[in-house]
């Protein structure tokens, strides 16, 4: 009789396995860290600042070099020498704009990385926020998980039990069917649970980059302040929907579709 052992290495260990503690502040500076979209905003800043410095200069100057009146026909035809209108031109020259156009440039230059660094910082503002609530709604899916795996093992032995009751004639057969029954919505809603703490890890990995993450710690009690809240509506980006809005009419601003 052989006996075969089966050696994996833990790099081929499936992820899902290796499922990483992750607490929420730790979540938040991962997703900051590593966050696609913050490091095409910081590259878009970082070239908006480096073209500051030539948007007030002058034009870089231009060096000219041809030649005039060459003979390509008759007895002088390719020669520099033998036609007197023949000449060389060598020279440097330099478009010089006004001030205005160069300090307009500056200017324009200047309010470009503004911009940037205010879509930078707006952007980082929204990876904060969307790996928060994954990280929040990853934690209340596993709770939930865990308090029902902690119900149905507390129900497990009722089934046994109900049969037992048959047995010696102090229960009836539809008292066991509606046990059964019972845990069987149970499991259902289990596996409803399941798919959405996987659905939960999925988002917040596609934030933090941890591949099978698992919330550590208690949940947040994040301060919300209402009337600043209501105040600074007007003011988001993404309220504002043009001159058109507030005005009556099927369509969003100047009858282009609210998306």
């Amino acid at each position: 009789m052989r006996t075969l052992f089966l050696v994996v290495p833990l790099f081929a260990m499936p992820t899902a396995a290796l499922a990483g503690p992750l607490r929420f502040e730790e979540a938040l500076a991962r997703a900051e860290a590593q966050a696609p979209s913050l490091a095409a905003k910081a590259l878009e800043a970082d070239a908006r600042r480096s073209a500051l410095p030539a948007a007030g200069q002058l034009p870089d100057p231009k060096f000219g070099l041809g030649i005039d009146n060459f003979p390509v026909s008759g007895p002088p035809a390719g020669s520099f020498v033998q036609d007197s209108m023949t000449m060389a031109r060598v020279g440097i020259s330099q478009e010089v704009s006004n001030a205005a156009k160069r300090h307009a440039r500056e200017t324009r230059a200047q309010t470009d990385i503004q911009a940037a660094e205010a879509a930078l910082l707006s952007e980082g503002r929204r990876v904060k926020v969307a790996t928060a609530l994954a990280w929040i709604d990853l934690a209340s899916a596993e709770r939930r998980l865990a308090a029902i795996n902690a119900i149905l093992a507390r129900l497990a032995p009722l089934p046994a039990t109900a049969k037992t009751g048959i047995i010696s004639g102090t229960a009836r057969p539809a008292q066991t069917l509606q046990v059964r029954q019972s845990l069987a919505a149970l499991e259902d809603r289990r596996s409803e649970l399941a798919a959405d703490v996987g659905r939960q890890r999925a988002l917040l990995f596609r934030w933090t980059g941890e591949p099978s993450p698992e919330t550590v710690g208690d949940i947040p009690m994040l301060p919300v302040d209402a009337e600043a809240l209501r105040a600074a509506i007007a003011t988001h980006p993404r309220s504002w929907r043009g001159p058109c809005a507030g005005r009556p009419g099927r369509g969003g601003c100047c009858g282009r579709p609210r998306r």
